[in-house]
Parts: C-alpha cells; structure tokens; sequence
C-alpha cells in the first residue's frame, strides 16, 4: 500500500498477507516497519518520502495496476498516525541523468522544461538494504530529479514498479479532506492540497514501469502545479 498526504503522511506498504515474501517471518516486523516509514513536513520531508517509497517497492510488492493503456487504479484509505514514526536514513549522489537512470534501471517520466520550468539536478538514492537487521529483497534505487517551478522546488522521486498487476494504494494519515483523486487525460493520479484548496503541496502515481511522488516546497499554486504535473510524459 502506497501512502501520502499534505503534512504528517507516509508512503508506504502495508499489505499484511504478502510481509512474508519481502521478509522472514517475525510476528514483530510489521509494527517496527510502519514505524520506520514516516514523512513529516519540513526540510527533511522528501528524504522520508524516499525512503518509504523505496520500501513500498521492496517490501511488499504493491504496484500499479494497468490495463493495456497503461491507465492506473488509484484507492485512498486511512492510516492510523499513531502506527508511524521516524525514516529510515539513505544516502544520496549526484550524477548524471544517463547514470541515474542506467542504475535504476528505468526510464523515467519526465516534465515538459521550458518557462518557469527548470532540472537542477539528477540523484539516485540508495536502496534499503535491511530492516532491524533483516534483509530486504531484490533492494532498488530511487531516481530523484529536481527542479526549479517557479518559485517552488519540486523533488521528483521515481522507482521501479515492482509488481504492475497490484493495485497502488494510498493511505493518508490524518483528515483525508485535501486529498483527491483526479482523472488526468485517462491518468489517475492523487493530488494533496492545502486546507483552501488553492494550493498544491505534492502528487503521486504511476505507470507499469515506475512510480512517481512529486513532492513541492514550498507548495505551489494549483494552476501550476497541475500544469507541471499533467507535462511529464
């Protein structure tokens, strides 16, 4: 289950039955696992969102479901906050775009540049490894783009689909009011918003290929931000 919301969220995995094909059976592993996967606002907010992401992917398996038109079925839930906590730190580099996507092995989607619209920079994050000393499986890297949206910064994160016949589930923790999901041109993708509405603070969705969380900050004015979002191909 993948997870994200404005303010306290997290991105994460959280189908039960299949822990056992990520992990080795430990009827204590689950709770320690949703408490490592947290993404808090402020400065370090999309470094946990990473690093949940990255755990969605190797985890559980959870991915995307797609008809033939590469179409996505999106689902939002609710996640207790009190089941969250602290991220689990991973290292970051520079490097090139052709780099980047060699060692995540994706080709990544990516926004239409042009006014207003710049990449600042190409990182790919480091897997997760291991959880409380357990091995995590087939581990994968996160490609991060950055760019430059106007006066907003918009940290792209994207993975491998693990699994494209699984649906991506999106749980919110907290009040679930500002975040919709939207139908994009046939795309779905789930879109946070600020308590009026009049701003966007992050998007997430995905294709049988990769998984995309578009996080802002700050957060961007809708018009924009859906804008930014709606150009990657």
């Amino acid at each position: 289950m993948v997870h994200t919301g404005h303010g306290d969220s997290t991105l994460t995995a959280s189908l039960r039955q299949m822990i056992d094909e990520s992990i080795p059976m430990d009827v204590d592993v689950w709770p320690r696992v949703q408490r490592r996967l947290t993404i808090s606002a402020g400065t370090n907010g999309r470094r946990r969102l990473t690093a949940a992401i990255i755990a969605t992917a190797f985890l559980l398996s959870a991915g995307v479901a797609v008809a033939q038109s590469d179409s996505i079925r999106i689902v939002i839930s609710k996640l207790d906050p009190a089941s969250v906590g602290a991220p689990i730190p991973r290292a970051t580099e520079i490097v090139s775009l052709g780099e980047a996507e060699r060692r995540a092995g994706i080709n990544p989607l990516r926004p239409v540049e042009g006014a207003g619209v710049r990449l600042v920079s190409v990182e790919i994050v480091a897997p997760i490894t291991e959880i409380q000393g357990r091995p995590v499986r087939d581990p994968q890297p996160t490609l991060r783009l950055v760019y430059k949206v106007g006066e907003s910064t918009a940290t792209v994160d994207e993975i491998r689909n693990p699994d494209p016949d699984r649906p991506m589930e999106i749980a919110i923790v907290g009040p679930t009011e500002n975040t919709r999901i939207e139908d994009d041109g046939g795309v779905q993708r789930s879109y946070a918003y600020t308590s009026d509405g009049s701003r966007l603070s992050s998007a997430v969705w995905g294709s049988r290929e990769v998984w995309v969380v578009v996080s802002f900050s700050p957060v961007v004015g809708s018009g924009l931000g859906h804008e930014f979002i709606r150009s990657f191909r």
